[in-house]
Formats: C-alpha cells, sequence, structure tokens
C-alpha cells in the first residue's frame, strides 16, 4: 500500500524550489549584523586581519570595530594573535569549521550524486538537507527537467512544516518545543495541519516508516534520512515533484527510489548529525 500520508491542503503549485524559503528577511539586530559581517570578513582572509583593516574594509567606526572584535575573541569566536595583532577565526568556529567540512565529506558529496542519480530517473527536483542551528537548510538541489540548473545552496532554509518534518520526526519532544517556539504555525501551516495533534500523528508515521511521503496542494513531497554510525541523523534526501506531471505507479517509484539512495549514502563518520540535536534513529 502507497504510504502517503492522506492529507489534502492549499500548498504551494509551483515545485521543488518553493520549498526553499531563502534567505533571511528585513528584521534584525544592527550589531549582531555587523559582528556577523566581522565574522565573515575575517574568515575570507587566509592570515587574519588588524583591526583597521576590519574597520576600513566594513566602513566601522575603529572604536565600534574594536569593541565587536573583543567581544567575539572572548567569546572564542575569533582569536588574537601576538603584536602587531591579527584577527582570525578563534577556536569554536574552528571546531564548526572542521564539523562542516566532515559533513561535507562525508555526507554533502555521496548525497549529491545520489540526489542527481534519483533526479534522472524520475525528472523531479531533488534536495539534500542538512539540520543546523534549529533549522533545515538546503545544500544542493539537483534539478529533473533542467538538470544544468542543478547546484548547491548557500543558506537557503526550507519551509518550517514540509520536508523539515522529516527531521523533526527524529526530534526529542524538549527540542521540537523549542523549534515550534522558534517557528510558529504560518497561517497556511495552521489550514493544513489543523492542530499539532495532527501533527504530531504524522511524525509518529515518519519515524515509525523511516521516510515521509506528503501531498500538499498540486506537489507530491517524498524524503528518507540518512544516519551517521551514532545513530544521529546526518541528512536528507527530499524529491519534490508536481502532481500533474506524475503518472500511475510514479509516487511509489519516487518513494522506493529516495529511501534506498538514502539508506546507500555512507555510515563511516560518527557523530555528524545535527550539532546537540538529538536526531537520533530509532529502530
Amino acid at each position: 500500500m502507497l504510504g502517503v500520508w492522506p492529507l489534502a491542503g492549499r500548498g504551494d503549485a509551483t515545485g521543488g524550489s518553493a520549498e526553499c524559503l531563502g534567505v533571511a528577511g528585513e528584521d534584525y539586530i544592527r550589531s549582531v549584523s555587523r559582528a556577523l559581517d566581522i565574522l565573515e570578513f575575517v574568515a575570507n582572509s587566509a592570515t587574519g586581519l588588524r583591526l583597521h583593516s576590519v574597520a576600513g574594509g566594513l566602513g566601522l567606526h575603529r572604536q565600534t570595530a574594536y569593541k565587536i572584535l573583543k567581544t567575539l575573541v572572548h567569546k572564542g569566536f575569533l582569536e588574537k594573535t601576538p603584536p602587531p595583532g591579527r584577527y582570525k577565526l578563534g577556536p569554536i568556529l574552528m571546531a564548526l569549521r572542521n564539523r562542516q567540512d566532515r559533513w561535507n565529506r562525508e555526507f554533502l558529496l555521496p548525497s549529491v550524486a545520489k540526489a542527481i542519480g534519483v533526479s534522472r530517473m524520475t525528472s523531479a527536483d531533488v534536495i539534500v538537507c542538512q539540520y543546523v542551528g534549529g533549522s533545515v537548510v538546503g545544500r544542493f538541489i539537483a534539478r529533473g527537467q533542467e538538470p544544468e540548473k542543478s547546484t548547491a545552496l548557500y543558506g537557503y532554509r526550507m519551509a518550517s512544516y514540509g520536508i523539515a518534518l522529516t527531521f523533526l520526526a527524529h526530534l526529542d519532544k524538549p527540542e521540537l518545543d523549542d523549534y515550534r517556539a522558534s517557528h510558529p504555525f504560518s497561517e497556511e501551516d495552521a489550514e493544513f495541519w489543523k492542530s499539532h495533534e495532527l501533527l504530531d500523528a504524522f511524525l509518529h508515521y515518519v519515524r515509525q516508516e523511516g521516510y515521509l511521503a506528503l501531498v500538499k496542494g498540486r506537489t507530491f513531497r517524498a524524503s528518507a534520512p540518512s544516519f551517521d554510525r551514532s545513530g544521529a541523523v546526518a541528512s536528507v534526501l527530499a524529491l519534490v515533484r508536481r502532481i500533474d506531471e506524475m503518472g500511475t505507479g510514479d509516487a511509489q517509484k519516487c518513494i522506493d527510489l529516495v529511501r534506498r539512495a538514502a539508506k546507500e549514502v555512507p555510515m563511516d563518520t560518527p557523530g555528524v548529525g545535527g550539532p546537540g540535536s538529538g536526531l537520533t534513529h530509532v529502530e
């Protein structure tokens, strides 16, 4: 029997790209934005930067740049070398970079290969997703009907209650509660899911079955997790295709291909799932 969650709603009608929400909106805190600009600026320097270079390069007052740099050093995000004093990435960011590099090497590259393969066999868009900092982001999209437009994704946040549910199904209750608090239902989400109780039932279904299959609006979604050796969800392969482009039996074919591809992603590296996420696999 085809395991597609039996709901209908007024979801998007635009196919795969609608699942990606894009970068953040206009609401932001200026001091945090400046600190992040400094981190990105320093990270792009091979030898580190001095205070005047940071201030001048970002158009900041020297005293403002100094205070932010001092705070970032104190928190371990940057470190300052001996005189003449250059700022470079600190231990916290280096650890995160190393962790991300390892994830890219052990999961992103093989997942991209699987995504391209599934995309070619189904003519659907297939997205490689990662759980980062309490949100689900797309890292690569293989375009089924326009393979030349397949591309890496940088900073693209996935819809909070679409493909992201594959990750949410493996969160423990406190983390799920935190996620809901920081990702409240939109009007469309509330109309589709009706209640958190119905969503909870769906998450239980996804966790038990080991995959997500969902028809929302005129779009079909199928996704499955890949686990690292510690049992954490390391990545998700997600297929998105318009219903009007599918024929009899295509939905089950898509589910089977995505599940098989996700299972074939290597599990050699321990502990590279969502940082502190509790995204664990339960048989």
